[in-house]
C-alpha cells in the first residue's frame, strides 16, 4: 500500500499544481457529508435522549439543521468544482504526453507500436485519474473521519475501542494481501491489453494488405491467443480478489456487529449507557467499518490504477532520459562538412546492416546512395535523421552529434521526403504546409508546378485513400520544397510513376536540388544521375564512390544496377510477341 501511494503522490506531482489544489479542494468540499457525518451521530444521539425523557430538544434540532444545509452548500458547489478542474487537468496530462513523443526516437516508437501509445494517452490516463476520482477522494476523507471516531469512542469506553480497532487491523492486512497477490497481476493484464490494442491498429492500418495475403484469418487466431490470455489474468486477479474479500472483509464484520450489539446491550442494562448513546455507538461503528468496505474498492483500484500510474510515470522517465542526452541549441552552418559519418556501426543483435561505414557531404553536394535491398540502406537514413541512436562510431551535422540533438533540431535543418509517404486525412495544403508557417503564395506556385492543382481545398482521406500514387509522390516532393531546408535527404522518390510523369518530376526535382546539399537514395539511374557523385553500399559498407559514368566502367554491382533498369525499360517499351 505504501508503494501505492508514492506511485500515485509522484502521480499527483505530475499535474500543474494550481489545477491539482483545485481538485482536491473541490473533492474536499464535496466531501463535506461525510465530514459532517462525524458530528451528526452525536446531536442525534442528544435528540434521543430527550425523546427518550419525554422533552424536544430544539436546539439540537437547530445545530443539526444548520450543518445539513453548510454541508449542502458546500458539497455542491464542490462538485462542480471537482468536475471541471479534473477534466481539465486530464485534458492537460494528455497534452503533455502527446508534446513528449518527438523527443523518444523513432526507432523506440515503432518497437512499442503507435497501439500503445494512443492506449496511453486514451484510456490509460483515464483510468490513471481514479486516484482523482470524487469516490477516491472521499474514502480518503473516510479514513480520515474513521480515525477520529477511534479517539471519541477510546474516550467513551476501552472495549469498544478495541472492538474498533479490530477493523483498523483488517484494513491494514487487507490492503498488503491484495497488493501482494494481485499487483503483478493488474500490471501484466495491462500490458496484455496494450499489446492486443496495438495487434489491432496494426492489423487495420494493414487490412488491404492482410486481406489480399488471405492473413486474416491467422491474425484472428493469434487475437483470440492474446484475448484469452487476457481474459486468463482478469479471471485470476479477480477471484483472488474475491476470496480476499470474502475470508478478511465479510466474515469478520459479521463477527465484529454481533460482538458490539452484545456488549451495548450489557452495558443497557447495567445502566452504563443510554439508548441515544447506543445509537451512536452503532452509527459511529458504521461509519467505522464504512472504510473498510470502502478501502476494499480504494485498494484495488490503487493496485488496479498503479499499473496504468507506472506506465505513465515510465513514459515520463523514459522521455526525461532522452531529454538529458540532447542540446537544444539550434544547429548552426558553419565552414566545413556539413555531414560527416565515421566508422558508423548499427548492430541489430542478429545482424549488422552497417558496419566501419565513412561518408562526407560538403557544402553544395548532393550524395547519390544505391545498394541492392538489405544493406542497410534505411538503416542508414533513420540514423542520419536520429530515428536510430544506437550506434557505434559517429554522425555530425556541422560538428554537432546526431545523438545530442532533439528532433526539432534536426529537422530545423534537413528536409525528409520519406520512401513510405503519409497522408493526414485534411486538405492538400494541410499536407503540404504541416504545421508550418502558410504562405499561400508560394504554396501555390508549387502546387501548380508540380500539377496537383485538380486537388485544391479536397480532403485526401484516411491515409490518402482519395489520391493515386503518382500523386502521393507530387505531395512528398511538394512538401520538400515547401519546407526549403538547406539539407534534404531523400529516400527512393518517384516510385511507381509512368516513365512520362517521372521525366516531368525529375526535372522539378533537378532544378529544387541545384541548391541544396545532401543525400538522395534510389535504385534509378535517371534519379542517380541528379547526383554529384554516387557512392556504392554493399555489405553495410561504402565500396565504391565517384560519378556515375566512372562507377559504371569500374564497379561490378553498380553496372548491374544500372543495366537490370535498362532491361526492364527495354521489356516494357518493346512490342509482345504474338
Amino acid at each position: 500500500m505504501i508503494a501505492n501511494i508514492r506511485t500515485i503522490l509522484a502521480f499527483y506531482s505530475l499535474l500543474p499544481r494550481p489545477r491539482l489544489a483545485l481538485v482536491l479542494i473541490g473533492g474536499l468540499m464535496a466531501c463535506t457529508p461525510f465530514i459532517a457525518g462525524l458530528v451528526s451521530p452525536l446531536i442525534v444521539g442528544d435528540i434521543i435522549d430527550g425523546l427518550a425523557a419525554r422533552r424536544l430538544d430544539s436546539q439540537s434540532i437547530l445545530y443539526l439543521t444548520l450543518l445539513y444545509v453548510v454541508s449542502f452548500g458546500l458539497s455542491y458547489f464542490g462538485e462542480v468544482l471537482y468536475v471541471r478542474q479534473k477534466f481539465l487537468a486530464a485534458q492537460e496530462l494528455r497534452k503533455s504526453i502527446f508534446a513528449t513523443i518527438p523527443y523518444i526516437p523513432l526507432k523506440r516508437i515503432r518497437e512499442k507500436g503507435s497501439g500503445y501509445y494512443s492506449k496511453l494517452i486514451g484510456d490509460q490516463v483515464n483510468d490513471a485519474f481514479i486516484v482523482l476520482d470524487y469516490a477516491f477522494i472521499r474514502g480518503i476523507i473516510l479514513l480520515v473521519r474513521m480515525l477520529a471516531v477511534l479517539v471519541i469512542v477510546l474516550i467513551w469506553d476501552v472495549v469498544l475501542f478495541f472492538i474498533f480497532g479490530f477493523n483498523i487491523i483488517l484494513i491494514i492486512f487487507y490492503s498488503k494481501l491484495v497488493h501482494r497477490f494481485t499487483h503483478e497481476l493488474y500490471s501484466h493484464g495491462f500490458e496484455l491489453l496494450r499489446k492486443a490494442m496495438a495487434y489491432i491498429v496494426e492489423t487495420l492500418a494493414n487490412l488491404p494488405e492482410i486481406l489480399a495475403g488471405q492473413a486474416f484469418a491467422p491474425r484472428l487466431k493469434k487475437y483470440e491467443e492474446i484475448s484469452q490470455e487476457t481474459s486468463d489474468c482478469a479471471i485470476k486477479v479477480e477471484t483472488r480478489k474475491v476470496t480476499l474479500d470474502k475470508i478478511v472483509i465479510d466474515l469478520a464484520r459479521y463477527v465484529s456487529q454481533v460482538v458490539l450489539l452484545l456488549y451495548c446491550a450489557i452495558q443497557v442494562i447495567n445502566g452504563q449507557m443510554t439508548v441515544g448513546l447506543v445509537w451512536a455507538v452503532w452509527s459511529y461503528f458504521l461509519t467505522a467499518t464504512e472504510p473498510v468496505y470502502i478501502l476494499r474498492e480504494l485498494t484495488r483500484v490503487a493496485v488496479q490504477s498503479a499499473a496504468n500510474l507506472e506506465t505513465i510515470l515510465n513514459h515520463f522517465n523514459e522521455v526525461e532520459n532522452w531529454k538529458s542526452k540532447y542540446d537544444s541549441v539550434p544547429v548552426v552552418p558553419k565552414p566545413g562538412p556539413i555531414l560527416v559519418i565515421q566508422n558508423l556501426t548499427v548492430d541489430h543483435g542478429a545482424d549488422r546492416p552497417i558496419e566501419g561505414l565513412d561518408l562526407v557531404v560538403h557544402e553544395g553536394d548532393v550524395i547519390g546512395v544505391v545498394g541492392l535491398s538489405g544493406e542497410g540502406k534505411s538503416t542508414l537514413v533513420d540514423t542520419l535523421l536520429g530515428f536510430n541512436r544506437s550506434f557505434e562510431g559517429n554522425v555530425l551535422i556541422y560538428g554537432r552529434d546526431i545523438r545530442t540533438l532533439p528532433a526539432e533540431c534536426v529537422f530545423d535543418i534537413i528536409g525528409y521526403a520519406a520512401q513510405t509517404i503519409g497522408i493526414i486525412n485534411d486538405t492538400l495544403e494541410a499536407n503540404i504546409a504541416m504545421g508550418r508557417p502558410l504562405d499561400p503564395a508560394r504554396l501555390s506556385g508549387i502546387i501548380e508546378r508540380l500539377g496537383l492543382g485538380h486537388l485544391r481545398n479536397r480532403n485526401l482521406g484516411e491515409a490518402g485513400e482519395f489520391i493515386s500514387g503518382g500523386e502521393r509522390q507530387r505531395i512528398q516532393l511538394a512538401r520538400l520544397m515547401y519546407a526549403d531546408k538547406r539539407i534534404v535527404i531523400i529516400d527512393e522518390p518517384l516510385l511507381n510513376l509512368d516513365l512520362l510523369k517521372e521525366q516531368a518530376l525529375i526535372r522539378r526535382l533537378r532544378e529544387f536540388l541545384q541548391t541544396k546539399s545532401g543525400i538522395l537514395i534510389s535504385h534509378k539511374p535517371p534519379i542517380l544521375k541528379l547526383a554529384d557523385r554516387i557512392a556504392v553500399l554493399q555489405e553495410g559498407r561504402i565500396v565504391a564512390e565517384g560519378s556515375f559514368d566512372r562507377l559504371v566502367d569500374t564497379n561490378d554491382l553498380f553496372r548491374s544496377i544500372v543495366q537490370a533498369y535498362v532491361e526492364s525499360a527495354r521489356e516494357i517499351s518493346s512490342p509482345q510477341s504474338s
